[in-house]
This record gives structure tokens, C-alpha cells and sequence, in this order.
């Protein structure tokens, strides 16, 4: 799959759960290029078996999370995927991520190429813009 010209993500992240939990990635998709974009599949094959582009929606007071099939990114544009929002879902890890590593996430384009992204693993506990949630 070529690599995408004008197309990057910024700032990735992942925010490692302990299995079976899925942990979920983060970043801000930026497109340079004259066209549109769409968004349509992510991989990790080193760290991950399984990846989804997944969004959380608020509906009557309650979040809720669903697949997606395309993103839609503009021309000139850019997308942050953010907790409570857009992200990707990665599930059945192949081996033991651990926090502090980077790891490769390739995401796919409708147009049949991809952005590479360098995520950052962070704990759970590292959600940027929340404030502390009492127990």
C-alpha cells in the first residue's frame, strides 16, 4: 500500500488497557492535499490482530460507541480523533505492549493508501483535557 503524499497523523497516541480490554488510539489526521479523504480501516500487524475506527455518540444522555465505515477528512482540512469522539478501537494484542513504547499504526484510505502513524503508549489513567475523577 503506497504511503499517502500531503496525508499525516499528528500526535498519536494509545491509551494501553489491560486485556481483554481494547485500548483505543488517538491522533489528529491533517490533510494537505487538494482532495478529500476518507478514512476506512487501520492496521497494526506487529502489535494488534485486530483494529476499528469507531465513534462515540451522545444520544439522550447516553454514550455510546459504533463502527464506522469511512471518515471523511476535507481537502485543506483535518480530523482529531479524541477521547469521547472519533478514535480507533485495537484489540487482540499479539504480544505485551507496554507503556513508553511507540508502535506503527497504518491507516488505510479509500484511495488505497495509507498514513503511518507512531503512537505513543500511555496508561490508562492518561486522558489529556479530563479533570480528576472523584471515587
Amino acid at each position: 500500500m503506497p504511503v499517502a503524499k500531503g496525508v499525516s497523523a499528528q500526535g498519536c497516541w494509545v491509551r494501553l488497557l489491560p486485556a481483554p480490554a481494547p485500548s483505543a488510539g488517538y491522533f489528529v489526521l491533517k490533510n494537505d492535499s487538494p482532495n478529500a479523504v476518507n478514512l476506512v480501516a487501520a492496521a497494526a500487524p506487529q502489535d494488534y490482530g485486530m483494529l476499528m475506527v469507531h465513534q462515540t455518540r451522545h444520544e439522550n444522555g447516553m454514550s455510546r460507541m459504533a463502527m464506522v465505515d469511512k471518515v471523511a477528512v476535507p481537502a485543506g482540512g483535518q480530523l482529531e480523533f479524541k477521547p469521547g469522539g472519533y478514535h480507533i478501537m485495537l484489540e487482540q494484542p499479539r504480544r505485551d505492549v507496554t507503556v513508553g513504547e511507540t508502535i506503527q499504526v497504518d491507516l488505510a484510505l479509500e484511495s488505497g493508501e495509507k498514513v503511518v502513524a507512531s503512537c505513543e503508549v500511555k496508561p490508562a489513567g492518561n486522558m489529556p483535557g479530563k479533570g480528576h475523577m472523584g471515587h
